[in-house]
């Protein structure tokens, strides 16, 4: 009986082996074809396949939401342009679409990635039609604009921001622009007659062959500007700030200068008959060539006898009022008709 019960745990024992061996030859057998289908996946390269495939739906999905973005970008642009071409009075949104269109960009998106696309206003009209009140863009940013050849006859634009802006050749004519900032703007040929600029920054611009008749420039800063050839017949100037200006060939004949600076201003060849310069200061400004007759520079400040001696004056129409110890200009040298064509002087 012993030997019996031996003999079945040895059996027993026998058959845990050998269950023991087969299970380590299966679970190396499953390692091992584990590892070949892992080699097989890098053999196929399916992982840097699944990492390219992510990125180029990164790229798709990027470009997507930019052309869409592009999309509504049109579709603002054309509403902008509808708004600024109705003649409806007021500001209709008119302001909105200036800004909108001058401060247009492209981004790309969830990134910081910005282009500047700004929209031409080159000859935009808004003047009024049959006479009525100009736009109101009272405010308005439009710094940097291009508004060549811009029409804004009578517009309200009271504090607006031209800072750098192109107007060249625009058409302000009667626009009202107090406190409004030109500087460093092109106004080369520009129509500011009867504007109301006063307390309006000018510092640094361009306004060479302006036409400047009759308006109202009380108080304004033009430091540094161009006003060569511009036109200031019966312009207002009381305490206006023209340090540094280049005014030479400007038609300032009857203009208001009452308690303006005019400190290292250029005055050479411009016209300064019947101009008011009650205290006006002249330190050190260029007066070669200029026509002063009948200008009243007895209260003017810094004026010197070399100043006067390099200006003029034309004999019919008087010398200029002095203070006493000061001496008149020589008179202007007469100008020789031109020809007509076609003659001969035999």
């Amino acid at each position: 009986m012993r030997n019996a019960g031996k003999s079945r745990l040895a059996l027993r024992r026998a058959d845990k082996r050998n269950h023991v061996v087969q299970s380590k030859v299966c679970t190396h057998a499953n390692r091992s074809r584990l590892h070949r289908f892992a080699d097989w996946l890098n053999d196929w390269h399916i992982t840097r396949i699944g990492a390219s495939l992510s990125s180029l739906f990164i790229v798709l999905f990027v470009a997507a939401s930019f052309f869409q973005l592009a999309d509504r970008e049109e579709e603002r642009t054309a509403r902008a342009w509808t708004l600024l071409t109705n003649k409806a009075p007021g500001n209709s949104g008119k302001i909105w679409a200036l800004e909108y269109l001058n401060s247009r960009s492209l981004c790309l998106p969830f990134t910081n990635v910005c282009m500047k696309n700004k929209e031409p206003l080159t000859g935009i009209d808004l003047s009024p039609q049959n006479g009525g009140e100009g736009t109101y863009l009272e405010g308005v940013n439009l710094s940097g604009a291009h508004l060549r050849d811009a029409k804004l006859i009578g517009a309200d634009l009271e504090s607006a921001n031209f800072t750098g802006a192109d107007l060249s050749g625009a058409n302000l004519f009667g626009a009202n622009l107090p406190e409004a900032d030109f500087s460093r703007a092109n106004l080369y040929r520009a129509n500011l007659s009867r504007t109301d600029l006063s307390w309006t920054d000018l510092s640094g611009a361009n306004l060479s062959k302006t036409d400047l008749s009759w308006a109202d420039l009380f108080q304004a800063d033009l430091t540094g500007a161009n006003l060569s050839g511009a036109d200031l017949s019966v312009v207002d100037l009381p305490g206006a700030n023209l340090s540094q200006t280049n005014l030479s060939g400007a038609n300032l004949s009857e203009a208001d200068l009452y308690g303006a600076d005019l400190t290292g201003a250029n005055l050479s060849m411009a016209n300064l008959s019947w101009v008011d310069l009650y205290e006006a200061g002249l330190s050190g400004a260029n007066l070669f060539g200029i026509d002063l007759s009948g200008t009243d520079l007895r209260t003017a400040i810094g004026l010197t006898q070399d100043q006067l001696d390099s200006a003029c004056f034309v004999a019919s129409r008087g010398p200029p009022k002095l203070s006493n110890g000061l001496k008149p200009p020589p008179p202007c040298p007469e100008r020789t008709p031109r020809p007509v064509p076609g003659t001969s002087s035999g």
